[in-house]
């Protein structure tokens, strides 16, 4: 009730690409292009299964194969080698065609690092991490008792980031990065989330420099929330 059901899809498959695991959402008519999507879960947790009908989901929704990245995580693999991964899986599909990325959480903040490297034709970032350094209100608001807490997060970022020197990189915070994508950007940030304000931030510095934004702030919802597709916000 909660979590939803994966969609009908033509195809479903695991599938190895550049040596990174990856799972192939094709919808049926497909059009062309692809999304390369990224998981959340504090680049430490989350993985292709945990994500599998959110990715088939919007599969279904854009009638876009997406392709679900499993990248490495920490603390294992601590910063830049999740995102290494992100940067070769889609490197590799845009050598057959247009790519657009999507990510949510700290995979919203793989989404725009990727897409300010790469020339990606939309982003679509949903609550995204894209700060690991600033200091927010909503960091302060929902501090605790609303699903992710400001302790959570601030241990999620350390280990992401050891050093806490690099923790204001573009690639590791990208709303610092010197370089901005120019492709449309779609934002989804739920109201009651510790992330909501630097995803807003990030939003106005995009459209600060001349990109289309559009920012959708969900009324009452907990970060996370568009993994609960049963929820009619979510599917909205």
């Amino acid at each position: 009730m909660l979590v939803g059901r994966r969609p009908a899809l033509d195809d479903v498959r695991d599938d190895i690409l550049v040596g990174v695991p990856v799972r192939r959402y094709v919808p049926e008519s497909a059009r062309p292009g692809t999304i390369v999507f990224f998981h959340g879960g504090g680049w430490m947790l989350g993985s292709i299964d945990t994500h599998d009908i959110l990715a088939a989901g919007l599969a279904a929704s854009t009638h876009h194969e997406v392709i679900s990245v499993g990248y490495r995580l920490t603390p294992e693999h601590p910063y830049p080698a999740g995102l290494d991964d992100c940067l070769a899986v889609t490197r590799a599909i845009q050598a057959d065609g247009p790519v657009a990325v999507a990510g949510d959480s700290a995979g919203g903040g793989l989404a725009a690092v990727v897409a300010n490297h790469l020339p990606v034709v939309a982003q679509l970032l949903m609550y995204p991490a894209v700060d690991l350094t600033g200091t927010y209100p909503s960091q302060e608001h929902y501090a605790t008792g609303h699903i992710l807490t400001r302790a959570t997060m601030a241990h999620f970022c350390a280990t992401y980031v050891p050093d806490v020197d690099r923790r204001t990189d573009g690639d590791a915070s990208p709303i610092h990065a010197t370089t901005l994508t120019t492709a449309p950007s779609y934002f989804v940030v739920a109201q009651c989330d510790v992330l909501r304000d630097q995803g807003i931030a990030y939003a106005e510095r995009l459209r600060t420099a001349g990109n289309a934004v559009t920012v959708d702030e969900v009324p009452g919802t907990l970060h996370g929330f568009m993994s609960l597709l049963g929820l009619r916000d979510a599917r909205e």
